[in-house]
């Protein structure tokens, strides 16, 4: 069992009811039914299982049910629950295995065919029954055809005439595309053919006249079908016929093109040879249809489509008449001139057949004026009428003198007068009786009136005419005054809801703005067409500004995506996300609309991540680069650690990473300390004599001289020169041996020095070993030749690392953990 709701906003929204779980409704935000208008409860009512089978209903808040105010009821199929404006139905909504449709109840199917299912259905928020058409799938999954196919049967909506099928309504649901028109209760001719065989002539000419006042119709809206047939004559419940799909045709001037639609049988060979159409292609089409309704069989035959194509382009087909005895042969020459080959030999419009069909059907001679005066004739006494109708048409009357001295003569002079004057009211008479029985209304009978009030001066039934054209002009004053007081009233409503839907749309809360439409009307008005029409245009601005925000959140996105500014592209992604936010400001209605923009949204986070790595790899990239470059190399094996770290700190303010610029600004520190300590180890060597082994003996060092990169030392014990050591020639070591006789704050300097100083080392013993690589011989840079380093001068100052939470120690370690 299910929750059907029947109006308000969220009309047509199907609950399904759960045995084990009770459903709560009301406007809280833990209710499977939510609903958001004054006077209902967080938590208003709860429908739940009762024991055995069954649902029934328990009132937190007030709640009616079939219109009777309840606490606590059972609840039975079809009965309809109240709560403030909302009508919910409770029952089987729906049958299983049909399709669920927002604001439709499918109630079965009617038919199939190429396009789509075509279901009976009840429009919940207006108690009605129609026809919903739902497309194929596959016929869905073309854009172009969804955009054209929306676009005519909003076309559709707008044909007005007694001839053909109303499209109330075109929607769509996700990919589910779906319009609603006019219910056919009694189907299509081509549904009466397979009962029936053939049609009467007299039905069929009257079949014919409906269809041609449909298509003149057409023709006066440059519409052109292009698939009549007897599938789409449909027959009303008052047995008129209206022709169906008439709006998503075409207009006139289209060619056959990739878009020529129609059905073999009943297809004009101009559109079987793609040429130009025009409206007589359709009265083609109604001549094939014609001949099918009255002989039961279609014009041509053939064993293919492509049997029967030729035929309608090269055949003449059997006369009607010939096929069957009972057809007329003037209603078989109807049909040979529709059915002509060549356009300009046809019935030239539908107005033109209709006059030939009109002499067919026109009633045997008088009795049309008999039964029009039959209705008067009750109204008048004597024999006014019989009178009229038999009295001869020309009647010569002669003028006598006024004045006679025969008495005789006389006398039948003013007998001539008397009868005179008769004649003439009974003339005036029956002329105002015609008027009042005529289909006239309105203003054309006043006109009417006051035609005779003119034309039958001086009778009583002028005076009587001129009154009653004065009463029907009072009458119809009054109807326009009291429909303008309506409309004016139905003004003031719509502009009301209007005004209270204003401010959410300003908002971009398309589910508010709809809420506020939900204001009670008066109640003369609840009913009016005119007010439900208004109201839905309402509706329809609402969704189509939700639509404009969402598209013209996701615009300036599809732009940044295009470009590679971080920036701007982080911006639009946290435009678009807030303007999603929260969910309950979209209606269902925006459902898909909203799914798109999130799907929008995840690819440009998407594109934000893959930017974002494409920016850091490239300012990794530059990073290495920079500590590849030859003035870094060089200054880091002159032990220029002043200018290493000015390249450091330079390139950290303009990495744009924050991690590397905090990575070379670190390296940075890391020289300034190593300056720091180097300036210290300097002044020892100068001042203090530190020693140094070198080649296993013991010696002085007595000057370091930085800028050459050389230290001069001298063997202890003995009185020789000085010796010149190149400062790259040290080995790693060595430098330790040093740098353990300053005396230095414990800060990491001397760790600092001493590791840059085998970074550099090890990075031209790399360079000089990779050098010697030979790709020939597999034993190359083995052995004796093998790479030189080792890593227990690491192991050594990793151990000596002062144990500092900065990031300075850290990068030292990291590079030094590199190095080994």
């Amino acid at each position: 069992m299910r929750l059907l709701v029947e109006t308000g906003p969220l009309a047509g929204t199907v609950v399904p009811l759960e045995r084990d779980v009770p459903t709560l409704i009301g406007s809280g935000d833990d209710c499977a039914l939510r609903l958001r208008e004054a006077g209902v409860e967080d938590q208003h009512a709860v429908v739940k299982a009762l024991k055995g089978k069954g649902f029934g209903i328990k009132a937190l808040g007030r709640v009616k049910v079939n219109g009777s105010e309840v606490q606590a009821s059972p609840l039975a199929d079809g009965d309809v629950i109240e709560i403030g404006t909302t009508r919910i139905a409770y029952g089987d909504v729906q049958e299983s295995g049909l399709p669920t449709i927002p604001g439709y109840r499918v109630l079965g199917v009617l038919g199939k065919g190429g396009m789509g299912t075509v279901y009976r259905a009840e429009q919940v928020s207006l108690h009605r029954e129609v026809a919903l058409k739902v497309l194929h799938r596959d016929q869905t999954e073309d854009p172009e055809f969804v955009a054209r196919f929306i676009a005519e049967a909003r076309a559709a909506a707008k044909l007005q005439h007694p001839n053909v099928v109303s499209v109330f309504d075109v929607e769509h649901d996700g990919d589910l595309y779906y319009y609603a028109m006019e219910l056919m209760h009694d189907g299509s001719c081509e549904d009466l053919l397979k009962r029936q065989g053939k049609m009467p002539v007299d039905r069929a000419l009257q079949v014919i006249a409906d269809a041609a006042a449909g298509l003149a119709y057409a023709e006066s809206l440059g519409i052109v079908h292009r698939d009549i047939k007897p599938d789409n004559l449909m027959l009303d419940q008052h047995g008129a016929i209206k022709i169906a799909d008439l709006g998503l045709a075409s207009t006139s001037g289209d060619g056959g093109g990739e878009r020529a639609i129609g059905t073999p049988h009943f297809m004009a060979p101009e559109q079987v040879l793609h040429k130009e159409l025009d409206h007589r292609t359709d009265l083609y089409a109604l001549g094939c249809t014609f001949y099918r309704l009255v002989t039961g069989r279609t014009p041509f035959r053939g064993q293919t489509v492509k049997d029967i194509l030729r035929a309608q382009v090269k055949d003449a087909a059997e006369p009607a008449a010939k096929v069957d005895p009972d057809v007329p042969p003037e209603v078989s020459a109807i049909i040979e001139r529709l059915m002509a080959k060549d356009p300009a030999d046809r019935y030239q419009t539908a107005n033109e057949l209709l006059e030939e069909l009109a002499v067919l059907l026109q009633p045997p001679p008088k009795r049309g004026l008999w039964i029009g005066l039959a209705a008067a004739a009750a109204l008048i006494a004597g024999g006014a009428i019989y009178w009229a109708v038999t009295k001869p048409k020309e009647k010569e009357v002669v003028k006598i003198l006024e004045k006679y001295d025969d008495p005789l003569t006389q006398q039948f002079a003013d007998r001539i007068k008397v009868l005179e004057a008769e004649a003439k009211q009974k003339d005036a008479t029956i002329a105002l009786l015609r008027a009042q029985a005529s289909d006239l209304a309105g203003e054309e009978l006043a006109r009417a009136l006051d035609q005779v009030a003119v034309d039958h001066a001086g009778t009583t039934a002028a005076e009587t005419a001129a009154s009653l054209a004065i009463e029907v002009r009072r009458e119809v004053a009054e109807r326009r005054r009291k429909e303008e007081q309506r409309r004016q009233r139905i003004s003031i409503h719509v502009e009301q809801l209007r005004r209270n839907s204003q401010a959410r749309i300003k908002e971009h809360d398309s589910a508010g703005a709809l809420r506020a439409l939900a204001g009670t009307p008066p109640p003369d008005l609840a009913d009016a067409d005119e007010l439900r029409t208004q109201v839905a245009s309402l509706r329809d601005e609402i969704l189509a500004a939700g639509r404009a925000h969402l598209s013209a959140l996701q615009a300036p996105l599809a732009a940044a995506q295009a470009g590679d500014d971080e920036q701007r592209l982080t911006q639009t992604i946290d435009a678009l996300a807030d303007g999603l936010e929260p969910a309950a400001r979209w209606p269902a209605e925006l459902a898909a609309e909203r799914r798109q923009a999130e799907a929008a949204l995840a690819t440009g986070r998407e594109a934000l991540t893959a930017l974002r790595a494409r920016h850091r790899a490239g300012v990794w990239q530059a990073f290495h680069q920079r500590l590849q470059s030859t003035d870094v190399r060089d200054a880091l094996q002159r032990r220029d650690f002043p200018a290493l770290a000015a390249a450091m700190m330079a390139f950290a303010e303009q990495a744009g990473l924050p991690e590397a610029a905090l990575r070379a600004r670190s390296l940075g520190e890391i020289a300034q300390l190593a300056t720091t300590f180097a300036t210290a180890l300097e002044q020892l060597c100068n001042d203090a004599a530190p020693r140094l082994t070198v080649d296993g003996a013991t010696k002085t060092v007595t000057r370091w001289d930085r800028e050459q990169g050389r230290l001069w030392v001298r063997e202890n014990g003995r009185r020789r020169r000085e010796e010149e050591i190149a400062c790259d020639t040290l080995l790693v070591d060595q430098w330790l041996q040093l740098a353990e006789q300053v005396e230095v704050p414990d800060n990491g300097s001397r760790q600092c020095f001493v590791g840059l100083v085998a970074i550099a080392a090890h990075a031209a013993a790399a360079e000089s070993y990779l050098r010697r690589i030979d790709a020939g011989r597999d034993d190359s840079g083995t052995g004796e030749h093998g790479y030189p380093f080792g890593a227990e001068a690491f192991e050594q100052m990793l151990a000596t690392l002062p144990n500092l939470d900065t990031n300075w120690a850290k990068v030292l370690r990291d590079e030094l953990l590199a190095g080994k």
